[in-house]
């Protein structure tokens, strides 16, 4: 069975907390901003910056020049808030992530280290979601959905176009903590009562369906 993807984009909510701030007066280190203050520094001796900077002096996108005059900023990335996000979970964390989401962690991932490319100790490397990982991933999360489907009473029969949107949107909720869009609930159910009508098990009908959505970037991706 052919793991089912999901590509909703998932709109992420930054709090920046930058290093200037219009509403906040900046001094130097060690000064007072009381009354007769005189930019005096730690023990009474001259502030390290000289005498008091006015109130919101921070220029955002000013230069700032370090070592060989060459200014900090210098080839540094213009990327947008969030660009450095949606990357793949490493090896590492799934047995935890499964535990969370799940309650149980699939004896079969413990045997596909290899397969996501796990650093060795005091090392890293940037997780690639490759094909055959994807693949891994999807057969996995059908291990650890089999576990999931079988602790519910209300999966015991096939799915239907009445019951597996609510399923759908249970396993969502649950895996991905977030509320799913309807086209994402749709494409669920679409695959749960179709895309798994050749499967004579109810419960592994479910499986599948379950699956789709744990191994779907919603759960694989941070």
């Amino acid at each position: 069975m052919r793991p089912l993807r999901f590509f909703g984009v998932a709109t992420v909510a930054l709090c920046l907390l930058g290093g200037c701030d219009d509403d906040t007066d900046l001094l130097p280190i060690g000064a007072s901003d009381g009354p007769g203050a005189t930019g005096r520094g730690p023990g009474g001796g001259p502030a390290p910056d000289g005498p008091l900077a006015p109130a919101s002096q921070c220029v955002a996108g000013a230069s700032h020049v370090g070592i060989g005059g060459v200014g900090l900023e210098t080839a540094r990335s213009k990327d947008g808030a969030g660009l450095n996000r949606t990357r793949m979970k490493p090896y590492g964390v799934l047995a935890a992530e499964l535990q969370r989401v799940t309650g149980v962690v699939p004896a079969s991932l413990a045997k596909a280290a290899s397969t996501f490319g796990d650093a060795p100790a005091r090392w890293t490397d940037e997780p690639k979601p490759t094909a055959l990982a994807m693949a891994s991933l999807y057969e996995i999360a059908f291990d650890a959905c089999l576990d999931v489907v079988a602790k519910r009473s209300d999966l015991t029969a096939a799915p239907t176009a009445e019951t597996a949107p609510g399923a759908c949107a249970s396993f969502m909720r649950t895996f991905w903590s977030r509320v799913p869009s309807k086209d994402q609930i749709d494409a669920c159910a679409t695959f749960a009562v179709s895309g798994t009508a050749k499967e004579p098990t109810a419960s592994r009908r479910w499986a599948y369906a379950c699956a789709s959505v744990l191994s779907a970037e919603g759960f694989a991706l941070y």
